[in-house]
């Protein structure tokens, strides 16, 4: 089977950030100590404590469900701290009982990329382990009403250009939810000048998305300071990495 990636959301209720906190550092622990099929576990927050960002990749869909196994009192702890969303990107919705989720799914289907599967698929060991200072990029579109064909050529357009020009970026990813009316997108550069490249290649079929979808984006880890500058004015969310299976984020895909 291949790799299963998940994200998840949660926004933590008042007064409870500091149990939540507490919560989920046992958890990240027993993760690192004892799941070899985790491959990547990294935890991300907005700053404050309030909303937290988690990001995992398993080896396969018994190596998610061995987590689900291991964590789940800690989980159902954390659960019970906070609001909470999971995106599958590609995987299965079946759980190892028969018992519903205790909390809101969407499942995402690969669509195309720089390969013919997700970059999570290649994901390994060694790429966890590897710090390439990567920027680290999620984008979600909302498609308007009937213009599906529209947009998914838009995006083939911007793949194209990205293959053909920007040999800096590592990973572009694109899921479309169930109802195709989502489009999640993915995207690793090795570096900052990778990153304005790809921007100054792509602007034209980008600029046309935008104009049949909105779009919400998000930076995963820190920014060097002129990227920051040039993305200020998109107004984009930037998460701050908390902690993980290492003391950096491993979302390199190298």
């Amino acid at each position: 089977m291949s790799a299963i990636e998940a994200h998840a959301r949660f926004k933590v209720h008042h007064d409870c950030e500091d149990e939540f906190r507490d919560t989920i550092s046992p958890l990240i622990a027993g993760v690192r100590e004892n799941e070899p099929g985790t491959l990547r576990y990294d935890w991300f927050t907005n700053g404050d404590g309030a909303e937290y960002f988690s990001f995992d990749i398993y080896a396969d869909e018994a190596a998610m469900h061995a987590h689900q196994r291991n964590s789940g009192e800690q989980f159902l702890r954390a659960l019970a701290l906070a609001d909470v969303s999971v995106e599958l990107l590609g995987a299965p919705m079946a759980k190892p009982d028969d018992r519903p989720a205790p909390f809101r799914q969407l499942r995402y289907d690969f669509a195309y990329g720089l390969g013919k599967h997700s970059a999570a698929a290649n994901f390994t060991a060694e790429a966890r382990d590897s710090d390439t200072g990567h920027i680290e990029i999620y984008s979600k579109f909302q498609i308007e009403p009937g213009r599906l064909d529209e947009f998914k050529s838009c995006a083939a357009a911007v793949l194209d250009v990205v293959k053909d020009k920007d040999p800096g970026t590592i990973r572009y990813d694109w899921f479309y939810d169930d109802a195709n009316l989502q489009c999640l997108a993915m995207d690793s550069y090795r570096d900052a000048d990778a990153l304005f490249g790809h921007m100054e290649n792509a602007s034209t079929p980008h600029a046309r998305l935008l104009e049949i979808a909105t779009t919400d984006t998000e930076f995963l880890g820190a920014l060097p300071q002129r990227v920051f500058t040039a993305v200020a004015k998109y107004q984009p969310r930037i998460w701050t990495f908390h902690d993980g299976i290492k003391a950096y984020s491993s979302g390199g895909f190298g």
